[in-house]
């Protein structure tokens, strides 16, 4: 499984954590636990200031409207490596088809996008890169 967390400090205890979980239920069963933990990914963090200038970037290409913080989300990408050397923001770019009879689960071998999400997913990222070099 995966472990995921919105805090580096919490993502830093999991391990001893699950461990001291696992080996005190194992233990009351009369067993034994062992515990192998493999980070592979971290805490993705946004950069507030490059957050703000990339939302504002977002929607002079797709409007005001589309163009909206998400909920934080628990994902695992490897962009969170890329964050913790530079000021960063990570966009979600909609490629899902509005024709619920395309919509196939994410990482399925059949899954399908709506490749106009490509040309305005560039389009943001270079607005994007314009607007910070101007900040």
């Amino acid at each position: 499984g995966t472990c995921r967390t919105f805090s580096e400090e919490l993502h830093a205890q999991l391990p001893e954590k699950i461990r001291r979980i696992a080996e005190g239920t194992a233990a009351v069963y009369g067993c034994e636990a062992t515990i192998e933990f493999e980070t592979l990914s971290t805490v993705l963090y946004c950069d507030p200031a490059v957050t703000k200038i990339g939302l504002a970037s977002a929607a002079k290409i797709v409007g005001e409207d589309k163009a909206v913080l998400a909920p934080r989300q628990m994902i695992a990408e490897d962009f969170c490596f890329y964050s913790k050397l530079v000021p960063s923001v990570f966009f979600n770019i909609g490629a899902r088809w509005a024709d619920d009879d395309k919509v196939r689960p994410l990482h399925s071998d059949q899954v399908l996008f709506d490749e106009n999400a490509i040309e305005i997913g560039a389009s943001v990222f270079v607005q994007t890169a314009f607007d910070l070099l101007e900040a």
